[in-house]
């Protein structure tokens, strides 16, 4: 590992166009159908949910309910009411309802899982997305303890969001596997109550939207579309947002989806394993409306952790969707009074670009947020003074940029009153890390 000269950096690539394998999902009849109702919030969890939309604390989308209680969830599967399939397996479903949701995510904790048992989830009505393989829930599970983790937490898998009060989860069994060969439980489920990144209208002044809309400025079409926005959920089932930023790599040939976001994010790796990714979620033209974004579920490992910059490496499981870019980087500090730029999700709404100008230096000790073994002398954090446009709980962890469109830093937080934020030194850590995935020299443009 050797350090990379000081102005080196490299240009972004494209995703290209990958071809995923399409499984046709099972037609279950009713008399293979479970249906699980949920009781209205309870008192206490409407005082959770009004706690979490009060701003009081982290960005919060969904709080979790516990569903142990209930029937229907218990790990046996050899006595449901299995439906064949004509592949000569079997097929289950559930249909979950908690009432006055606007969106749901559910966690299943595995005991027995064969690998080619296949979960999907969706609305109803609509059609399944990509299955999730008993092989993919194993592998995070054993990822997770890997990590350090031996609770009940590291055991949880969670599926994507499905949008709406009611979610179905489709079991499938290949030929060969009998019910009593499979044993889970559905754990907690996630009880949206806001989904920012859907809403359509914006009340604010087109002067406004143009001079932070990345629509309204070509030239930031690239870090626009490398910047994703990260749903995770902790175990409890409470659901959150932060911004990542996809990076490139040294290696032409590679498509390694690397995201750079923040440490006090995803301090670990049941976190991280939680992840959905939302990708595009931005107006479709400057003042237009929002467009169709993408998704990538199923998580991310955490390849580099360092909270006294508030720095995060995650490698998602999955590929971004096609037209993502990997955006370039430079391990360069900004000198104070630079121009600098951030592309955030503010309030896990549409995407924003703030102006600023690179105000001071910061210790992680005057920003309170270090880590066990840092430098009382070193520069950990650059302080930015905005100009054009703000961040909000959501931005975290999104990218700085020079005027190059190179990645500089990463979002830790700011204050809306005094005009300012702190955004984590990029150099840093990546001469202490991460240059042994992003790699070593520049590719240029």
């Amino acid at each position: 590992m050797h350090d990379a000269p000081e102005a080196a950096g490299i240009g972004p690539a494209v995703m290209p166009t990958v071809p995923m394998p399409s499984l046709p999902a099972p037609q279950v009849p009713a008399s293979a159908t479970i249906r699980l109702v949920l009781p209205p919030l309870s008192s206490d969890e409407r005082r959770e949910q009004e706690h979490m939309q009060s701003g009081d604390g982290p960005l919060r989308l969904g709080l979790g309910r516990d569903l142990r209680s209930q029937r229907h969830v218990s790990l046996s599967l050899q006595h449901r009411p299995w439906s064949p399939t004509s592949a000569g397996g079997y097929a289950l479903e559930w249909h979950l309802t908690s009432p006055g949701a606007v969106g749901l995510r559910l966690a299943v904790r595995p005991e027995q899982v064969p690998d080619g048992m296949l979960l999907r989830v969706a609305a109803p009505g609509q059609a399944f997305g990509p299955p999730s393989s008993g092989a993919e829930i194993e592998a995070s599970v054993r990822r997770n303890r890997d990590a350090g983790s031996e609770d009940e937490a590291a055991r949880l898998f969670w599926l994507p969001l499905v949008l709406g009060d009611t979610l179905v989860l489709q079991l499938e069994l290949p030929a060969g596997v009998e019910p009593e060969d499979a044993r889970f439980e559905l754990v907690h489920v996630s009880h949206f109550f806001r989904l920012p990144f859907l809403e359509r209208s914006a009340n604010r002044p087109a002067a406004w939207d143009k001079s932070t809309n990345p629509a309204c400025a070509e030239q930031w079409d690239a870090p626009s579309r490398a910047t994703t926005l990260l749903l995770y959920t902790h175990p409890d089932g409470s659901t959150g947002a932060c911004t990542g930023t996809l990076l490139n790599d040294t290696d032409p040939q590679t498509f390694i989806p690397y995201v750079l976001t923040a440490h006090h994010c995803f301090p670990d790796q049941v976190v991280a394993a939680s992840i959905e990714s939302l990708w595009f979620v931005r107006s479709e033209t400057c003042g237009g409306d929002l467009a169709s974004y993408a998704t990538v579920s199923c998580g991310a490992d955490v390849l580099y952790h360092a909270k006294s910059t508030d720095t995060a490496l995650l490698r998602l499981r999955h590929p971004p969707p096609a037209g993502a870019v990997f955006i370039g980087w430079q391990p360069t500090l900004p000198a104070k009074g630079t121009e600098v730029f951030g592309v955030h999700h503010p309030a896990a709404g549409r995407q924003q670009r703030t102006r600023a100008v690179v105000s001071e230096y910061m210790n992680c000790e005057e920003v309170d947020y270090c880590g066990d073994d840092y430098d009382p002398d070193a520069v950990h954090f650059v302080c930015v003074d905005r100009g054009d446009g703000g961040t909000a709980p959501g931005s975290s962890g999104s990218g700085l940029y020079n005027s190059a469109q190179r990645l500089i830093g990463t979002h830790l937080g700011g204050s809306d009153a005094d005009g300012f934020d702190y955004y984590g030194r990029f150099d840093q850590p990546y001469r202490d890390g991460l240059v042994r995935w992003l790699g070593v020299g520049g590719l240029g443009d």
